[in-house]
């Protein structure tokens, strides 16, 4: 996964997740109040 963050990044502020090259076997699921990446393989 990468995270398009830019700077700075204010709160509230829009972020882009997407799949890096290389890593199209990952998800994100909720785990408890954080956002974890799987590897769904």
């Amino acid at each position: 996964m990468c995270l398009d963050v830019g700077n700075p990044r204010n709160n509230g502020d829009r972020v882009q997740l997407r799949q890096c090259l290389g890593n199209v076997n990952q998800v994100l699921s909720w785990y408890g109040d954080k956002l974890v990446i799987r590897n769904t393989r």
